[in-house]
């Protein structure tokens, strides 16, 4: 229920920022896609999959917080997505952290939001690797962040490091194959929406 409640207040506001229409629906839908496949792949790990699916769905709520701010500026003053979006993808993980602490949620989820996830230190950190493999299942879904023509591979782990946190959680074929039907109804479910 708790889930519900948090997908359902960040689909009406928090995806929401005027002038940036485009690019929070496609963040709602990366996140989405993120929350779900980190749901059914959180087992895998022996993390609770609530847990798993809300740190999915806030993983990239630093993008969304910055256009938020960004699009309460007067329409004349608010800069191009093509000029915004680098500064956000440098702060991102640092917002989404202050963010999530802001609004009280448990340490795990504030950490696996803010704390570089997208580099190799995973090992360590189940969460953090499963939402590795959840983003490039997203990416493969096309549900991801790559806005503008310079974006190509914007927000994405490295090759390398996806195969590691595959290894990581022991996936074999049928678990990523069961993973990207998830990844891509979950896409189609919310573009139907």
């Amino acid at each position: 229920l708790t889930n519900v409640v948090w997908e359902s207040a960040m689909h009406a506001r928090v995806f929401r920022a005027k002038g940036y229409e485009h690019a929070m629906r496609q963040l709602r839908v990366h996140s989405t896609v993120v929350a779900q496949v980190s749901r059914d792949l959180a087992p895998t790990a022996g993390v609770d999959p609530e847990t798993a699916f809300l740190a999915g769905l806030l993983h990239d709520v630093g993008f969304a917080a910055g256009l938020l701010v960004v699009a309460e500026m007067p329409k004349d003053e608010r800069p191009s997505l093509d000029a915004l979006w680098p500064a956000l993808a440098q702060v991102h993980e640092r917002v989404a952290g202050i963010v999530t602490r802001l609004w009280g949620l448990p340490e795990e989820i504030c950490e696996a939001a803010c704390l570089h996830h997208h580099v190799p230190d995973f090992i360590l950190d189940p969460l953090r690797t499963i939402m590795i493999v959840a983003e490039e299942v997203a990416w493969e879904a096309d549900a991801s962040l790559c806005i503008g023509p310079w974006a190509e591979g914007f927000d994405r782990s490295p090759g390398d490091v996806v195969e590691a946190a595959c290894a990581a959680l022991q996936l074999d074929d049928a678990r990523l194959t069961r993973a990207r039907k998830r990844a891509a109804a979950t896409k189609e479910e919310l573009g139907n929406a």
